[in-house]
């Protein structure tokens, strides 16, 4: 397996909205990827994308993800990313994607499937995104951070 960047642990109210956007047969996602481990675990309705991860550096989970833009092409040039993300009407992310300022359109443009009756599409700073999974993992803002 190709090298996937470390990231933070999403919350398990997003996780859980992910799962239920899987099994939702009128929600396009078949993919959802999961940190809990260095390599991640992938769980897909789709049997070619379970084989490709088997495989996949960043840039290909990225694809397998259905993401427009490699996080290699967005981090070159940091100061221009955003986050694009659906969310479901409880406000769980279903799906998100950092994207260049440049390309936010083609990815609001892939995204907008995703979003379920009385769900939105929103765009956040990178580090908001980065705030609020450790908000809601018990990061920061309690006693013992």
């Amino acid at each position: 397996m190709g090298a996937i960047f470390p990231t933070y642990a999403e919350p398990l109210c997003d996780l859980a909205a992910q799962l239920r956007a899987l099994i939702d047969p009128a929600s396009p996602k078949d993919t959802v990827f999961i940190a809990v481990r260095p390599e991640g675990t992938l769980f897909t309705t789709r049997h070619d994308k379970a084989v490709a991860f088997g495989e996949a550096d960043d840039a290909a989970l990225g694809r397998l993800l259905g993401y427009p833009e490699a996080k290699t092409e967005i981090m070159a040039k940091p100061e221009d990313a955003v986050v694009l993300q659906v969310l479901d009407e409880g406000g769980a992310v279903i799906i998100e994607a950092a994207a260049s300022r440049d390309r936010a359109a083609e990815t609001l443009l892939a995204f907008a499937a995703f979003v379920p009756a009385r769900g939105t599409i929103q765009w956040a700073h990178p580090l908001a995104v980065l705030g609020r999974r450790m908000l809601l993992n018990g990061e920061i803002g309690n006693a013992d951070s």
